[in-house]
């Protein structure tokens, strides 16, 4: 099996990268032009049909992009194009070979569901997008699925919970786990933009990602989708105070309001993992961050 990683510098990227080092498998990585957008498709299609070409089974791992709840809609716009041009290579492909490919598409639950209130996420559970990012993941999906339809690919949607972890081995400042672990350690003041009862599902990137691979290699022929989650839902304020409990320092945290804060639901709860599910044991949120407490930081 080849595979092939499009983003492999962001938190989930990164996380991808460690699963597959430690299964010592083929990876070739893909970076996405994004600061120049004109050029994404191109250069994703041309390296995809490339890769893809070269024998053998391909597994394709989105976990690229530079959407996120209040992005811009050229950012968006943007990231679409580069999904687009991923089914363009499918399609350019020999039928054989474009049914041989498995893509792992890393989608948004927690921008899927922003609607969904205080109800259970369950695995079968519809979107209900609030947010333009969210509208614009179930839109990505869509293509996905048109794509899967008309080539024969395996097309499998992760709809993750937060993911949260290190970048390239660093502590970087996006995420909340991330910015409150590096405030604590700079000990610099850290503003949160939502209610310290918000509730989400953290997830650690490695983690994130073995149970995206392993979603991948038992996706059945054409679309589905998955909900990668840690099935448990923490405040805000409990997960600042875990990482200060792990750092010893309390974390320097205000709480504030900005536009983008609205399209933030307060609750957002997805169904715990069943018993037995998968191989992969997840990480306690302790360690992860206790990880993150001893990384350097990004520059």
């Amino acid at each position: 099996m080849r595979y092939v990683l499009l983003g492999g510098r962001g938190i989930l990227g990164s996380g991808f990268r460690t699963s597959l080092a430690r299964r010592g498998v083929d990876v070739h990585l893909v970076r996405p032009p994004w600061s120049a957008p004109e050029e994404v498709p191109g250069h994703l299609r041309a390296e995809l049909i490339r890769l893809a070409s070269a024998g053998g089974p391909t597994t394709v791992l989105w976990a690229a992009g530079v959407g996120h709840v209040g992005a811009s809609e050229d950012d968006l716009a943007a990231e679409t194009a580069g999904l687009a041009a991923v089914g363009d290579a499918l399609r350019a492909l020999p039928e054989p070979v474009a049914a041989g490919t498995t893509v792992v598409f890393a989608s948004s639950g927690g921008a899927l569901y922003g609607g969904q209130g205080p109800q259970v996420v369950q695995e079968d559970t519809p979107p209900c997008p609030v947010a333009p990012y969210g509208k614009e993941k179930l839109r990505q999906e869509g293509l996905l699925r048109e794509v899967a339809e008309q080539t024969g690919a395996r097309v499998v949607a992760c709809r993750m919970s937060n993911v949260y972890g290190l970048a390239q081995g660093r502590l970087s400042a996006r995420g909340l786990v991330s910015t409150a672990v590096r405030c604590t350690r700079l000990r610099q003041p850290m503003t949160v933009f939502v209610s310290p009862d918000t509730r989400r599902d953290y997830l650690l990137s490695s983690d994130a990602a073995e149970l995206a691979l392993e979603a991948g290699a038992a996706a059945p022929q054409g679309f589905s989708t998955a909900l990668v989650r840690e099935g448990r839902s923490r405040t805000v304020a409990e997960v600042l105070a875990l990482v200060g409990a792990v750092a010893r320092r309390r974390v320097p945290a205000t709480y504030a309001e900005r536009p983008q804060t609205r399209l933030q639901p307060r609750v957002l709860r997805f169904a715990p993992l069943p018993p037995g599910a998968g191989r992969v044991r997840l990480t306690p949120m302790e360690t992860g961050i206790a990880l993150m407490v001893r990384a350097p930081l990004a520059g």
